[in-house]
């Protein structure tokens, strides 16, 4: 065999080992719950928004108090949190104006905010209620109970068997749930431990009642004498646990207003029990628009002072600024620029200059320079080297142009030099020296 058919047979031989492995493969499904999505982690109201949009109606959530321009006649505002008002009290006027002209406004009153501006245009209070339960009668109940039957070996033998393939059904049945099952198996759990001292009703048209559930230990009241305004409250339907008021709900002008001592039955966690969700879809029946305002988050410190002082803002920016620009460091003198100047060998003169002095070598400059311009005019008369100082200034002079002042000046050494007079030198001499 040669090694061609060697490679043939490993090629088969593989191919068939792949086509087994794939043969016995067969695709599972298995359902993951990952649990809720981050806009329900941030929005604690999720749900219940969701669930009023099936039905027609239009949701907005707020996280910033909602503007009373923004509502309309056919609106509803659920007011979660009205501890803003406490700094904003004519705000509570206008929401009120707002309902008599047709809005619904739904807003829980808190007993530690008792005296808000909400309460006291509206006359609400609350007072304290416990909840008594009657042990007596609990135990009249349990023994007039019948007491079951003594059973036998056999019987309990079986009553066992049966009571184990039935919690292992359940089990079974319970590691195979989808998440909605799960959730709805944990909210009917909640139910049956519910205590029915704390299940509230609201009576509707006919033997019907709005079941939910609330904790609270306090009582809504509401009473005329209380209110610091004169708006007429008309009580429409209330909710009660026993002799506990959770729920108000009254007419005001062509509006209503809904008073709940708990506004988190409807949160992401509890609206799916009871009839949180009808109570809360009973209570919107008639809206065009649902604004949800979950919770008070004022604006940043930048947004505050940008809405309230604009103003004030930009003139200190502004004095900030020209403070920095005269504090500044400024590097190299302001000159004025000459467009004629060849700069490059101004500046390269005055670089020379200014190192020199610094190294007080005046000679390393302007003796060349002086020697160059001696030589030059040397060609232009023939005892030159002859004459005396002066004759030979006003010969140069008369040929570069200048006075013989100004050459007397720059072809004397004067020892010292400040740095301007030191550039005007040099400068001078090439003049000179250019011009023979």
């Amino acid at each position: 065999m040669n090694r061609m058919s060697v490679r043939i047979a490993v090629v088969l031989l593989l191919a068939l080992c792949a086509l087994l492995l794939f043969s016995k493969l067969h695709r599972v499904e298995r359902l993951v719950n990952q649990g809720p999505t981050s806009e329900v982690r941030r929005n604690a109201y999720f749900a219940a928004g969701r669930f009023i949009e099936e039905q027609g109606i239009s949701v907005e959530h707020k996280v910033y108090p909602v503007e009373v321009s923004e509502l309309a006649s056919g609106d509803v505002l659920l007011l979660t949190d009205a501890s803003y008002l406490e700094t904003r009290p004519d705000k509570a006027d206008r929401l009120l104006d707002w309902v008599s002209s047709g809005g619904h406004l739904i807003w829980q009153y808190s007993p530690s905010l008792g005296d808000g501006p909400l309460a006291q245009l509206l006359g609400v209070g609350s007072e304290t209620f416990d909840i008594q339960y009657d042990e007596e009668s609990e135990a009249d109940v349990a023994a007039e109970e019948p007491q079951p039957e003594p059973q036998s070996g056999v019987e309990q033998l079986n009553a066992a068997l049966e009571q184990a393939v039935q919690d292992q059904l359940e089990e079974s049945a319970e590691r195979e749930l989808t998440p909605t099952e799960e959730v709805r198996y944990l909210l009917d759990q909640r139910e049956e431990q519910a205590d029915g001292p704390n299940i509230s009703r609201l009576q509707m048209p006919g033997n019907e009642s709005l079941q939910s559930l609330v904790y609270s230990h306090y009582s809504l009241l509401q009473d005329p004498d209380w209110a610091t305004a004169n708006y007429r409250l008309d009580l429409r339907t209330e909710s009660l646990a026993g002799e506990r008021v959770d729920l108000m709900n009254f007419h005001l002008g062509r509006g209503q207003v809904s008073v709940v001592s708990d506004a988190s039955i409807w949160s992401n966690d509890d609206i799916g029990l009871f009839d949180h969700a009808a109570l809360l879809r009973w209570l919107v029946a008639d809206a065009d628009h649902l604004y949800i305002q979950r919770y008070t988050q004022w604006p940043s410190l930048n947004q505050l002072i940008w809405q309230q002082a604009r103003e004030p803002a930009l003139i200190v920016l502004m004095l900030l600024l020209l403070w920095a620009l005269g504090r500044a460091r400024r590097f190299g003198p302001l000159l004025a620029t000459h467009s004629g100047e060849r700069r490059a060998l101004g500046e390269h003169v005055e670089a020379v200059a200014r190192f020199h002095q610094q190294h007080r070598q005046f000679d390393h400059l302007l003796g060349p320079l002086r020697r160059q311009v001696l030589k030059r005019a040397s060609r232009y008369h023939a005892g030159f080297d002859r004459l005396n100082d002066t004759a030979q200034y006003g010969l140069i002079a008369d040929r570069a142009e200048v006075t013989s002042d100004e050459v007397s000046r720059v072809m004397t050494e004067a020892g010292q030099y400040t740095q301007q007079e030191l550039v005007e030198t040099v400068k001078l001499l090439i003049k000179i020296r250019n011009q023979l």
